[in-house]
């Protein structure tokens, strides 16, 4: 989810620069692309299928999780729960940066608030939960007045349905007069899903345990692996410290006529509360995207904090 927030804010920023080089709009356009999910079996139902979706994000049947190690004991089974009621706030600071030949630029460095309402278990078994999400641009961002203007006093308010295990279902955008630039982003946020925060395997686990969430990411009928690898470092206490790392190639696409692929690589350090559903920890990652031959590097990086 946190990746899918940068790319959209990047696009609403950086979209209509027209001084902008053709390869970071080839770029940004790349990673901002919207995703959709097939029916899950985990749970809850996925029905997001955006008609503008040029790279659908999917989730492979029967494969989401599978336990690889159990740890050691103490095992126990971990999972979201709702509290209906129970309020909640995810803050996220993050920078995102672009090397293009020899130029560097910041392009993103924002806060990003998530204020979080646990609402009622589903038909299904899927949990709900209402996010109001508001933003705010740092110092130092280029044309971060003209951006806290545009999102000044708005909020996107999202009903998003969650299985037990952390898998994403089926997301309502609830906000309406928005302004267009950030209804536009709402929408693409709403209609898309992208790398999990925190999955958790059905079987009962312990510190030193590891399992694998698999998914697919198709264009044009071609499928390309995303693989993420989660771990159960620590617990103390209700806490569970969780590292994630994953690597999603995607290779042959076409992107505003150009022949593009790209590569994302990082890590995710996680503390996950026990019924609670904000976490805290820190993320860092590098996506090479590689246009007609030329290579351009996105960094960004991020710390959570839940409260």
């Amino acid at each position: 989810m946190l990746f899918h927030v940068e790319m959209s804010l990047l696009l609403m920023v950086w979209g209509k620069r027209k001084n902008m080089k053709k390869n970071m709009v080839i770029v940004l356009a790349l990673l901002a692309l919207g995703c959709s999910k097939k029916e899950s079996k985990d749970g809850v139902s996925s029905r997001i299928s955006p008609a503008s979706a040029q790279v659908k994000f999917v989730m492979l049947p029967n494969q989401s999780v599978k336990l690889v190690d159990p740890g050691k004991a103490p095992q126990e089974r971990y999972q979201f729960t709702l509290t209906p009621g129970l309020k909640e706030r995810m803050i996220m600071d993050f920078d995102v940066k672009m090397l293009s030949g020899a130029q560097s630029m910041l392009l993103l460095s924002v806060v990003w608030t998530s204020d979080i309402v646990h609402k009622k278990m589903t038909k299904d078994g899927g949990l709900s939960y209402i996010f109001t999400d508001s933003m705010r641009a740092k110092p130092g961002m280029t044309n971060f007045k003209k951006f806290n203007e545009l999102v000044n006093k708005q909020t996107i308010e999202t009903l998003k349905t969650y299985a037990p295990t952390g898998i994403e279902g089926e997301k309502v955008l609830l906000s309406k007069n928005l302004n267009p630039v950030v209804q536009k982003m709402a929408t693409q946020i709403q209609s898309s899903n992208s790398v999990p925060t925190l999955v958790f395997p059905k079987e009962k686990i312990g510190v030193g345990a590891k399992w694998v969430y698999r998914a697919e990411m198709e264009n044009s009928g071609k499928t390309f692996p995303a693989v993420y690898l989660f771990s159960l470092n620590k617990v103390e206490g209700d806490k569970a410290y969780i590292s994630i790392q994953y690597d999603i190639a995607v290779k042959d696409l076409k992107v505003k006529g150009y022949n593009a692929s790209f590569r994302l690589t990082g890590k995710n350090n996680c503390v996950y509360t026990k019924n609670r559903f904000a976490i805290s920890g820190d993320v860092t990652g590098t996506v090479k995207v590689l246009i007609q031959g030329s290579e351009n590097i996105v960094t960004y990086n991020a710390t959570l904090k839940a409260m």
